[in-house]
């Protein structure tokens, strides 16, 4: 039953994972002592699995991340390799660490040395945390003078909060994540000085795009409803594009356009169905475009565009980079992969096939962001400036760039708007 219904795209945790639990405590449980299963249980190579277990347990998931992280990929060569480096690993702490503790000491002993290296470590940890001494131990002794200076530049490009981030000029250009009524009671007073708005909706990549055109001057009143994680499919419930909907219904008369954005990884699947995945950016993996979450937000579009004239700002090529890895601070010459650039440009024209064909009777028009700025393999990395903070979201300089060119996508939405 586990391997027929669960796949990595199964949600964990979950109660799904009952499942297989239960199966093997039945399997367990109801084996006669010399049955098969028993004697196969009993084989000398799985007792002393389950005897190192905990520290299989321990070691694997470090091993596995730290592997992640400098590039190795999940294929079944690469998690061999790392079983065959845990195993060693495992034993050896068994014996030296795990199997003395145990028989050497009493469970109240064990107890008190915990609770006192717990203390220690953690205000160890607090202090180091404080001073930046791990930050400043890994810049003076584990980089070159060059790395280090890298270092610092990527640091100043990629670390900081976003949500403070977020433009606003203290008056009519500013952003919410939700529809409360302190944005709306400023929207309010806005339409009283500037008339009509321009609305910025969306998910995180939406975030960008309002702080592109706050900072591009091309209008005094721009309002920006955009939240993380949240996009018009069927999951939503909990973000703001049910109240967004009302909002616009209630204040049709005060919007000039709407444009909505968000990020393009999540209208794409892997090979087990999962989105915004990063294996298929990699080599020659197999994707697929999620019609289901395109047509939801096509379908919800068009119930805005009823409205007001609504505009789907398509995705933009994301980086698909990792600025954190150790390998970055070697040079600051930054490519996007050729893969990456076309799976983005196969999914711009998609959107484009699938609103033409829609049968909603009020589709939203599409602009394609790619179209208007160019994101070549060299975009990247753009004189002083690193153009994204991760894989897939523009950074604080980033966006100051992209502002100074975005004048011909307005030009094109008033035209556009003008004539319908």
């Amino acid at each position: 039953i586990s391997i027929g219904l669960m796949s990595p795209a199964t949600p964990f945790p979950s109660f799904i994972a009952l499942i297989p639990v239960i199966g093997t405590g039945l399997i367990i449980f109801l084996s006669p002592p010399f049955g098969f299963v028993s004697k196969f249980l009993r084989m000398k190579f799985l007792v002393a699995c389950g005897i190192i277990s905990y520290s299989l347990y321990l070691w694997h998931q470090p091993i596995f991340s730290l592997a992640k992280h400098y590039g190795f990929d999940d294929e079944f060569t690469n998690l061999f390799l790392l079983l065959i480096f845990v195993f060693p690993l495992s034993i050896i702490s068994f014996y030296l660490v795990e199997k003395p503790f145990r028989s050497l000491y009493s469970l109240k002993k064990v107890f008190s040395y915990l609770i006192i290296l717990g203390i220690l470590l953690i205000t160890y940890s607090f202090i180091a945390i404080k001073s930046k001494g791990f930050e400043n131990l890994f810049i003076n002794y584990r980089l070159s003078e060059r790395e280090s200076t890298n270092y610092k530049i990527l640091k100043n490009h990629i670390d900081y909060d976003v949500d403070k981030s977020m433009f606003d000029n203290g008056e009519c250009i500013f952003s919410s994540s939700s529809i409360d009524e302190v944005s709306q009671l400023r929207f309010k007073g806005c339409t009283k000085v500037y008339g009509k708005a321009i609305l910025i909706f969306g998910d995180s990549h939406a975030m960008s795009i309002f702080n592109i055109f706050a900072k591009s001057n091309q209008s005094k009143f721009i309002v920006g409803f955009v939240r993380g994680g949240c996009r018009p499919d069927a999951n939503a419930k909990n973000c703001h594009y049910p109240d967004f909907l009302k909002f616009s219904q209630n204040n049709k008369e005060h919007i000039n356009y709407a444009l909505f954005h968000q990020a393009g990884s999540y209208l794409l699947r892997d090979r087990y169905n999962i989105l915004d995945s990063a294996r298929i950016f990699q080599g020659k993996e197999f994707y697929s475009f999620s019609d289901i979450d395109i047509d939801n937000t096509i379908s919800y579009l068009s119930k805005i565009n009823e409205f007001f004239n609504v505009y789907w700002l398509g995705p933009y090529t994301e980086s698909r980079l990792n600025f954190t890895s150790i390998k970055s601070y070697e040079n600051l010459n930054f490519k996007i992969n050729a893969r990456v650039i076309e799976i983005f440009e196969s999914l711009d024209n998609y959107i484009k096939i699938k609103i033409s064909s829609t049968k909603e009777i009020n589709p939203p028009q599409y602009v394609s962001f790619n179209e208007i700025i160019h994101i070549s393999e060299n975009f990247p990395a753009f004189g002083d400036c690193i153009v994204y903070r991760d894989a897939d979201h523009f950074s604080r300089c980033g966006e100051d760039l992209i502002a100074k060119n975005i004048t011909k996508l307005v030009h094109f939405i008033d035209k556009f708007n003008e004539i319908k």
